[in-house]
C-alpha cells in the first residue's frame, strides 16, 4: 500500500501579486525570482508552514475558485506541485 506524498511549502518566500495573471515568488533564502500561476500561489499561501496531501489541496482550493476551475483541480494541482518542487518551492514530506 503506497502512502500519499504529503508536500510541504519550503519556509522563507513570499510572494507578490501585480494583478497580470502570474505572481511573483521570491525565494528568500536563495535569492531566485520565480513566476508562477495565481493557483499556485494561492497554494503557497494557504499551505505555507505545513503540509499536506495532493486530496486535501484540491479539497481546500475547490471552495476558494470558481466552479469550472474546481472541476480542473484533479488534474492542476499534481501538476503545479510537480512544478514547484522542481522551482524547490516545495518539497515532499
Amino acid at each position: 500500500l503506497l502512502t500519499p506524498m504529503r508536500w510541504q511549502v519550503t519556509p522563507n518566500g513570499r510572494t507578490y501579486d501585480p494583478g497580470e495573471n502570474t505572481v511573483v515568488y521570491f525565494d528568500a533564502d536563495s535569492g531566485d525570482t520565480h513566476l508562477v500561476s495565481e493557483l499556485a500561489a494561492i497554494i503557497i499561501g494557504q499551505f505555507a508552514g505545513r503540509s499536506a496531501e495532493a486530496g486535501e489541496i484540491i479539497e481546500l482550493l475547490a471552495n476558494q475558485v470558481d466552479p469550472e476551475l474546481a472541476r480542473e483541480l484533479p488534474e492542476a494541482v499534481p501538476r503545479i506541485m510537480d512544478e514547484l518542487a522542481a522551482l524547490s518551492i516545495v518539497t515532499e514530506s
